[in-house]
C-alpha cells in the first residue's frame, strides 16, 4: 500500500504552521487597516483618508502569517483552524464568505478569552 503524502505526525501542521485569522481588516489603496470588527477598520481608513468611500474598500482579514485575505479565502483558513462558531458552520455551506460574527469570540476579542 502506498500513499502520495506521508501519514503520521510529520504530516500534521503544528500550531506555528497552521495559518489562522488574527483580525478583521480593510484594504484601501494598498494599505491594510485592522480593527476588532470591520466597521472599526473602516473608521481607521477614514481617519487616515478623509475622502475614502466604502465602495473603494475591500473587507477581509489579516492572518497569522501577516497576509490580507478576502472573505472567501478567510472562511477556508478559519475552518481549517477551527475558528468558526458551531452555529455558523451550517450557513457556510451556502455563503462561502467569512463574516466576523461567524468567528468564535476568542478570535475577535482575544483579550476577553478565558
Amino acid at each position: 500500500m502506498s500513499f502520495e503524502q506521508p501519514v503520521g505526525p510529520e504530516s500534521v501542521p503544528t500550531n506555528e504552521e497552521l495559518e489562522t485569522i488574527k483580525s478583521c481588516a480593510v484594504l484601501y489603496r494598498g494599505e491594510i487597516f485592522k480593527g476588532q470588527i470591520h466597521s472599526d477598520a473602516r473608521s481607521e481608513v477614514r481617519k487616515a483618508h478623509l475622502e475614502a468611500k466604502t465602495r473603494d474598500m475591500v473587507e477581509g482579514y489579516v492572518t497569522s502569517k501577516g497576509r490580507f485575505v478576502d472573505r472567501v479565502e478567510a472562511v477556508e483558513i478559519a475552518d481549517k483552524a477551527d475558528q468558526i462558531r458551531e452555529s455558523a458552520r451550517k450557513h457556510k455551506e451556502v455563503d462561502k464568505r467569512l463574516w466576523s460574527e461567524d468567528l468564535k469570540p476568542e478570535v475577535i476579542y482575544p483579550d476577553r478569552a478565558k
